[in-house]
């Protein structure tokens, strides 16, 4: 599990919170068989960049780099599943709010 630790003021924009991927995980995220999910502090679906028009609160928008919130979210989790591969990684971040 891969982590990331920042402040909300860190990834505070003019239009929300903006969470950015590391660069390592970005290559994972353009292979065909992967999908990627955004998940809250409670395990609630947040976005998923193949839906961006599905957002839940406090989702604003979605890529497949990134994902802007309303709010800080401070136990953000981003996965992505590869079926045929069967890589299962989960990346936690938490936020200081």
């Amino acid at each position: 599990m891969n982590g990331l630790n920042k402040t909300c003021a860190e990834i505070q924009t003019d239009g929300g919170f903006e969470y950015r991927l590391q660069s390592n995980i970005l290559n994972q995220t353009n292979i065909p068989d992967c999908d990627q999910s955004w998940y809250s502090e409670d395990g609630r679906v947040i976005a998923d960049p193949s839906y961006p028009e599905k957002l839940m609160d406090p989702g604003i928008s979605v890529s497949s780099d990134r994902l802007v919130t309303s709010r800080c979210v401070e136990e953000l989790r981003h996965e992505i599943q590869c079926h045929s591969s069967g890589v299962n990684q989960l990346s936690l971040s938490t936020f200081l709010c």
